[in-house]
């Protein structure tokens, strides 16, 4: 009996210890503000299709840079689900994935197209592509991780990533397929 409890208890410890950080880059920009701009109007629709795409994802914790288009990034969905925008510096990234991976919470980090495929890297995951050009917005990169019980000191391995594209497509660009990755 005793045996049959601890399994039950081990297995739903389990249950808990997966989780799933979504990484994007910011929406459009105004390109005229050359110090910190705001979103465009397709930004703020990017924006808001990101707070939809994301509704049912259970993200409990949002982390964005401290600039306008990042944060007004990620404001629909933190204002929709009444959560606080975390503020992290791109030089800080490392210990903001580790503190993500430790809460065994969900999340969402807002970047920059220059650091949204290094967070990747520093994850230990090849990213799909070797750069986000200036005018790409709509990738939305979606890391699972899981935490083997037997060993539970052990950090949070991968257990899978996706990568797809979200709202409307940027530019002219043709919309592959969800990918899975390394």
């Amino acid at each position: 009996m005793l045996k049959s409890i601890a399994a039950l208890f081990i297995l739903f410890s389990c249950f808990s210890c997966s989780k799933t950080i979504y990484i994007v880059r910011h929406a459009e920009k105004v390109t005229t503000v050359k110090d910190n701009p705001p979103l465009t109007e397709d930004g703020k629709q990017r924006a808001a299709a990101l707070a939809t795409v994301l509704k049912n994802e259970k993200i409990t914790t949002v982390y964005s840079t401290n600039t306008l288009r990042t944060i007004n990034t990620a404001k629909p969905f933190a204002d929709a689900n009444a959560l606080i925008i975390n503020i992290y510096r791109p030089d800080t990234v490392q210990n903001v994935l580790q503190a993500i991976v430790q809460s065994k919470k969900n999340a969402l980090i807002v970047g920059h197209s220059n650091t949204i495929l290094p967070m990747l890297t520093k994850m230990g995951i090849t990213p799909p592509k070797t750069d986000v050009p200036d005018w790409e917005y709509d990738n939305l990169f979606k890391v699972k991780y899981k935490r083997y019980c037997k060993d539970c000191k052990n950090p949070f391995v991968i257990k899978k990533v996706t990568y797809k594209k979200y709202g409307v497509l940027s530019k002219t660009v043709l919309a592959e397929p969800s990918h899975k990755m390394k």
